[in-house]
């Protein structure tokens, strides 16, 4: 029997999504197989490929839908303003994003290397977080409400430490980010 009792294609689908995602995020695309995704949804490994011809195509099309909401998420930031309050929120939209429990933020850490050109090719079609503080940072400096040496290399410092304090579960999500923004006002020492 190729499919669980009572289930359909329209919801067989979408739950092989979810078990992809979910195995992705835990273990990365090593981790991904079709065995593991079938035995999560109730499938024979061979009757996912009726709706995903290989493993590098369903996990390029989770990675891709992953990016799509880490732009949401970026293009929601409301930039006017000062440059320290779009810094306040850039910090809480990247520290939600990354604490995020879908887990895409370490579905994308994990799965875009192992996907080579392809996941270079979908990671280089979306917003890079780097670039999007690079500039606020730079806008910062330019208008003299932020002192810092370098806006590259403190962007690369800033998320490296926000990286670190999203997968850091033993504090609550709002203790979190309120040590994130802390940490981001004094890097910029405003």
């Amino acid at each position: 029997m190729a499919r669980t009792k009572g289930s359909t294609g329209e919801t067989t689908k979408p739950r092989i999504r979810e078990a992809a995602a979910r195995l992705m995020a835990a273990h990365g695309y090593d981790g991904l197989t079709m065995r593991g995704i079938g035995a999560e949804v109730g499938l024979q490994a061979g009757a996912i490929y009726r709706y995903f011809p290989d493993k590098a195509s369903l996990a390029s099309d989770l990675v891709a839908e992953a990016l799509a909401g880490r732009d949401q998420a970026f293009h929601a930031i409301d930039r006017s303003g000062k440059p320290l309050d779009v810094m306040e929120k850039f910090t809480a939209s990247y520290l939600a994003w990354r604490m995020g429990a879908d887990g895409a933020a370490r579905m994308i850490d994990l799965c875009v290397p192992a996907l080579g050109a392809q996941g270079d090719a979908l990671e280089a079609a979306s917003l890079d977080p780097e670039a999007e503080m690079e500039t606020i940072l730079a806008a910062g400096q330019e208008d003299g409400s932020f002192r810092l040496p370098d806006a590259r290399a403190t962007a690369l410092s800033a998320l490296a430490m926000l990286d670190a304090l999203a997968a850091d579960t033993r504090l609550p999500e709002d203790r979190r980010a309120r040590i994130g923004w802390s940490f981001v006002r004094r890097l910029v020492k405003a």
